[in-house]
């Protein structure tokens, strides 16, 4: 189970403003059954009931507990946070939450610390989003400042930046195959009867696919069949030449020479989204080690060992519900390490997502600041399109940022 954060929307709404506009859509419907069946006689819904006094000092608990690691009393709220209210009032608040499963006590003598619903409650709603810092912003930006060649490019320089500046394991998955949208086609003759298929699509360049070409073609019916693929497919995404059974119905009579090619073009096409396996990219993976948690050798081993499972963590990455931004918290995920969180992100480029990027760190992980990582990557990438491509052998494909940006 995970909750689902919103999309990215329009540029001038910020991050917060979201989280708070589509927080009861989030505690509705589908979502709030499945965490109630998590919770038992307590759904999420319930929640929104606690007094304000007890979701500061719930925050509280969970802000200090993220920055130190280390169970917090009484003392250390109203030192630090809530000043005006009295400690033996904090106390009483602190026993109420824990009795409410949000507060967990390791010994009698030590302090409290915050619980997986804790943590659901607090980043879907107690948490404050801050903006990243100058230096941060222009860290990211200069992995981006560039002319990127390539698809795979985009997603080493996402995962490199995103595990550099949260200092946590990041995870990029990105789709071979997706359901792209193809931009060009083209045909190159090759040594006796073989062709070249070079398929441009929104995501990236295809042409390691080689078709028989028609007996008794010649150069010129070559580029009349180009112009005519062209025709057939550009501006078409990829499932709709693969998920219909009698795909040779679009063809016309015009054109019904060239059946043998089009059937072709389709089986590729078919294969490329069959077979499309997944790419991930992990960096950072001993980053877990800095954190005390991860001292227990045992710890350590488990999670190393969740991400060799590069299967579940392709599963864990797009299993997004459709939305743009997912959290994943503790036992919310069997594929997660234990005492682990996820937080990802689509990754698109003129509306089209390329891949899934995140990190995986600890429960008390910063939130705030991955998220706030995470989104302006996502704006970044939002304002980079793809240069109109003109096939010339093996001549790639660029992507370059917006004029303006």
């Amino acid at each position: 189970m995970h909750r689902a954060m919103p999309s990215r929307g329009a540029a001038k709404e910020s991050v917060a403003s979201r989280f708070r506009r589509e927080l009861l859509q989030r505690c509705s419907g589908w979502r709030t059954e499945r965490y109630c069946a998590k919770w038992s006689d307590d759904s999420y819904g319930d929640t929104m009931n606690i007094s304000e006094r007890k979701r500061k000092i719930l925050k509280a608990v969970v802000d200090d507990y993220i920055e130190r690691g280390q169970p917090v009393s009484s003392k250390d709220i109203c030192s630090t946070y809530l000043p005006d209210v009295s400690p033996a009032t904090v106390r009483n608040e602190l026993s109420a939450l824990e009795s409410m499963g949000f507060l967990s006590q390791p010994h009698v003598s030590s302090g409290r610390i915050p619980t997986q619903r804790a943590f659901r409650l607090y980043v879907d709603d107690l948490m404050e989003l801050k903006p990243l810092s100058d230096t941060d912003i222009q860290i990211i930006d200069s992995y981006f400042d560039h002319k990127l060649t390539s698809v795979e490019e985009i997603t080493r320089s996402v995962a490199q930046v995103i595990s550099e500046l949260t200092n946590y394991t990041s995870v990029v998955v990105k789709e071979n195959g997706a359901d792209m949208k193809i931009e060009k086609i083209k045909v190159l003759e090759l040594l006796g009867d073989n062709a070249l298929v070079v398929i441009v699509t929104s995501g990236e360049v295809l042409k390691d696919n080689i078709i028989t070409l028609p007996k008794g073609i010649d150069e010129d019916g070559i580029e009349t069949a180009n112009k005519w693929l062209n025709k057939m497919f550009v501006g078409k995404y990829m499932s709709e030449f693969t998920d219909v059974s009698e795909p040779m119905e679009q063809i016309t009579a015009e054109f019904s020479g060239f059946r043998d090619l089009y059937a072709q073009i389709v089986d590729v096409i078919r294969k490329i989204k069959q077979h499309g396996d997944k790419d991930v990219y992990t960096t950072g993976r001993s980053k877990i080690l800095d954190y005390p948690e991860y001292t227990d050798v045992d710890r350590a081993k488990d999670f190393l060992t969740k991400l060799d499972r590069k299967e579940d963590l392709a599963d864990m990455l797009t299993d997004t519900n459709d939305l743009e931004f997912t959290v994943k918290i503790g036992q919310e995920d069997d594929n997660l390490p234990v005492g682990c969180s996820l937080v990802s992100a689509k990754i698109s480029i003129n509306d089209t997502t390329l891949a899934n990027a995140g990190v995986i760190g600890p429960v008390r992980m910063d939130y705030t600041k991955v998220i706030g990582v995470l989104e302006h990557i996502g704006t970044i990438l939002d304002n980079i399109k793809a240069d109109a491509l003109l096939i010339e052998g093996d001549t790639p494909k660029k992507l370059k940022k917006k004029k303006g940006h």
